[in-house]
């Protein structure tokens, strides 16, 4: 039997949050997950997934890049502060180096092959900072607070606000519309865009919403969760871009 390998493959990256397992105390029980809601979106757009662990074995990124036609970035926990210039607030929670570091060479070679990438929430800070940018570790620590961009409550995607974008970018051509609502979910959010970087959608109180690559480079990153709500408008109009360029990649690759 004959089968089509002419879809793209898209790596995923894990999550490292520990969940209902402390490794402290469950040594044995060490986990990486990888949400459904991630992978099914892509899947619904003609996408093969690969998850990929977060291995401190870094040369293996070597493999991966070759292997994939686009990469995202998901959500998780905070990243390490002092990948950014920063020491660790209080208010920071759990990081794990191991991801940063493995996410940040990933980064870093997708760029240098024009590989698409899409960051989602921690995914949209990430190359946010990879790029050379920087975060505030916490809401509060940003002066102009109008929003409250938080969970309602744990694993809770009910907090909503609408969000301005900006006219003349790839997300106003690719949605069509000068504002939208997007759920909210987060307590850290961008400080400073790096060269590289351009803003592409912004919360009523001024925090970054959404950003993309300053040239050629396809590069798309949002600070909320489309894939909680894939067949809204905006959630499919996000990942069928993302398949399609995605499928451009494999073609010239």
């Amino acid at each position: 039997m004959q089968h089509d390998l002419s879809k793209p493959v898209v790596g995923v990256t894990m999550g490292l949050t520990m969940e209902d397992h402390d490794p402290q105390i469950y040594p044995d029980y060490r986990f990486e997950f990888l949400k459904q809601q991630y992978y099914e979106a892509l899947e619904e757009c003609g996408l093969v997934i690969i998850p990929m662990p977060n291995t401190p074995h870094i040369e293996h990124t070597d493999y991966y890049i070759e292997l994939i036609d686009g990469l995202m970035l998901v959500g998780g926990e905070d990243l390490t502060p002092g990948l950014y210039g920063q020491g660790k607030s209080e208010k920071t929670g759990a990081t794990h180096t191991r991801r940063d570091y493995f996410e940040r060479e990933m980064i870093f070679k997708a760029v240098s092959r024009k590989m698409p990438i899409l960051g989602i929430c921690r995914g949209h800070q990430a190359i946010n900072v990879v790029f050379g940018g920087s975060l505030y570790q916490d809401l509060d620590d940003r002066e102009e607070r109008t929003i409250d961009h938080r969970q309602t409550q744990e694993r809770d995607f009910s907090n909503t606000h609408e969000i301005e974008i900006i006219p003349d970018s790839r997300l106003s051509a690719l949605l069509g519309k000068k504002s939208t609502t997007v759920n909210s979910a987060h307590h850290q959010i961008l400080r400073r865009i790096p060269e590289g970087l351009r803003v592409a959608a912004v919360a009523p109180d001024g925090v970054v919403e959404a950003l993309e690559g300053a040239d050629d480079n396809y590069i798309l990153t949002v600070q909320w969760h489309p894939e909680v709500v894939p067949d809204s408008e905006v959630s499919a109009k996000i990942f069928e871009d993302f398949s399609g360029v995605s499928r451009a990649y494999k073609r010239r690759k």
